[in-house]
């Protein structure tokens, strides 16, 4: 008996080694000497081998996208081997859809059970099934053949990781409106919020996926839609930024008018619906600091700017913007006449004796043929 348990741990041994030199093999990519090695093994002895985190030979090939070997061992083994998973809930099939093996993961799909198809994983890999990692890589065909297969339970399509990437999201993120309406996530998806104040409609309109995004106004609630990216944008915003007019209709009465959509709106010339956003936004709203009417005055919107002046302070009307200029000297660059006529009483008279490029407020009136402008500033100094 002792003899006989030896002889095992002797070819057990045997048989580890084989298996070290073949991994060693395909780190190295010496694909021919690993081939070799795998044809001096009986089919029960590649099925036997598992390493300390249970990874089959078959699972470590496709960590390192050794498609030949996977080939040879898919040949070699039954469904049962290509269907074991490893310490982490990960199985072969898995294994390519991470890594972008497509070809390999067909093949692989059609010898999987359904259980290992709608396998999630733990820890850092929670929430991440193969169809969550197939539809992060791309991959359209296997997608499809896994969307028809009926396979796939209903519940994956709700799993999210632990920063909020979901299935819908990189659907969403590739555009793949055939599979979108396929599978209809829900709300829950839809609104999640992903790392760095990402949402699925702000990534559409950022890929230019116009008509899903359309599609998600309605499917996302009004405080998402107001989310400001890392750039301290919304997804109105964008739409202002990239011109879609038929966006912008369609999302100007759920957004909450914020001082950031005024200066958007200001950078694009989007006078009407600029003044709309104006007569919305608070006192409270409007920070101070924030420059606004510095860029309004800039950008000549002097309508815009004269209903702005009640819901600005005195503060910010003499403050001067990152460029050292006054939103008096704007004013008169752009022959903005009545507006100075409205805020000349609340500029402080050092604002109007400043020097811009060696010449005083009167003297650029007196050039842009502001006469009256020029008698109210030199009557103002004296």
């Amino acid at each position: 008996m002792l003899n006989n348990t030896n002889n095992t741990n002797n070819i057990n041994n045997i048989n580890n080694t084989i298996f070290n030199v073949i991994i060693s093999d395909l780190i190295k990519r010496d694909y021919q000497n690993a081939i070799n090695n795998i044809n001096k093994l009986t089919k029960t002895e590649i099925e036997k081998y598992e390493n300390e985190n249970k990874e089959t030979l078959l699972i470590i090939a496709c960590y390192l996208r050794a498609e030949r070997i996977i080939d040879i061992l898919l040949e070699k083994t039954d469904d049962e081997y290509i269907n074991r998973i490893s310490k982490n809930n990960i199985s072969a099939f898995g294994v390519c859809c991470d890594k972008n093996i497509e070809n390999i993961a067909i093949k692989i799909f059609r010898r999987t059970k359904s259980e290992i198809i709608n396998l999630e994983g733990v820890e850092k890999t929670k929430g991440k099934t193969p169809l969550y990692m197939a539809s992060k890589r791309n991959m359209v065909n296997l997608i499809k053949e896994m969307l028809e297969s009926g396979k796939i339970d209903d519940k994956i399509y709700k799993y999210k990781t632990d920063k909020n990437y979901s299935i819908g999201y990189w659907m969403y993120n590739y555009n793949m409106e055939e599979y979108i309406k396929k599978i209809d996530f829900d709300r829950e998806i839809i609104n999640s919020v992903i790392e760095n104040n990402n949402t699925i409609i702000i990534q559409s309109i950022k890929n230019r996926n116009y008509k899903l995004c359309s599609d998600l106004i309605d499917k996302t609630d009004e405080d998402t839609i107001n989310i400001r990216d890392e750039e301290g944008l919304t997804v109105f915003d964008y739409a202002v930024k990239y011109r879609n007019s038929e966006l912008m209709k369609r999302l100007k009465d759920k957004i909450k008018p914020q001082t950031n959509n005024i200066k958007i709106l200001c950078n694009n010339k989007k006078k009407k619906m600029l003044r709309e956003y104006i007569n919305k936004i608070d006192k409270e709203d409007i920070k101070e600091n924030n420059l606004l009417i510095h860029r309004l005055c800039e950008k000549n919107m002097e309508e815009s700017v004269i209903l702005l002046i009640e819901k600005i302070s005195r503060e910010e009307i003499n403050k001067l913007d990152e460029r050292n200029n006054s939103v008096l000297y704007y004013a008169i660059k752009n022959k903005m006449i009545n507006f100075i006529k409205e805020i000349i009483n609340k500029i402080d008279k050092d604002m109007i004796k400043r020097e811009y490029n060696g010449k005083k407020l009167y003297e650029m009136c007196v050039e842009n043929q502001l006469f009256e402008i020029a008698y109210l500033i030199m009557k103002k100094i004296n």
